[in-house]
């Protein structure tokens, strides 16, 4: 690897790099130039700073309720889709054998997850189950059922109103 001739050259001094000025013209700088090359060397003033921070709290007390509302959300789809599944699962066996089970829902119930817990009960001799997703963990208050006729409800959701509703709530008034 050669080495480049310009690389071990100094750097040259100002007055050389502007061969217009001269020394003297240097050195008859004024105060007033010297005091606008220290005001751009200054930085932020507190003023500015203290804008900057109440403009991050403003947006941070606007994105967290929006974000802790999206992964709860999430967190709920989880439930639906599982307890969806598994109401197709136990539909399938119904097919087959002309019951959902005999003492205990014929399918097992999904697995304990650390935001929910499934559940099957079997009623009508049989003939027909309801399944519910109980809320643990940080999903704790939250409870959604399905059942052989096709009916989700909400049995249970931290602040909301008359419950049980016929739909599976995601907000608490909204299905």
């Amino acid at each position: 690897m050669a080495l480049n001739a310009t690389a071990n050259r100094q750097r040259p001094r100002d007055r050389d790099a502007h061969p217009s000025r001269s020394g003297a013209a240097l050195r008859s700088w004024t105060n007033s130039d010297m005091e606008a090359g220290v005001r751009k060397l200054r930085g932020f003033t507190l003023i500015e700073m203290m804008i900057v921070v109440a403009v991050m709290a403003i947006l941070a007390a606007v994105a967290l309720p929006s974000y802790s509302d999206f992964t709860r959300r999430a967190n709920l789809a989880s439930a639906f889709e599982a307890l969806g599944t598994y109401r197709m699962r136990l539909e399938q066996f119904y097919q087959d054998s002309n019951n959902y089970g005999v003492s205990s829902c014929a399918m097992a119930a999904p697995a304990t997850t650390t935001l929910f817990q499934y559940t099957c009960a079997l009623t009508d001799s049989g003939q027909s189950f309801t399944a519910t997703a109980t809320g643990i963990g940080t999903m704790a208050g939250y409870a959604y059922t399905t059942d052989a006729a096709g009916t989700n409800s909400t049995t249970a959701y931290p602040d909301g109103s008359g419950l049980p509703k016929s739909c599976w709530l995601t907000r608490a008034t909204d299905c």
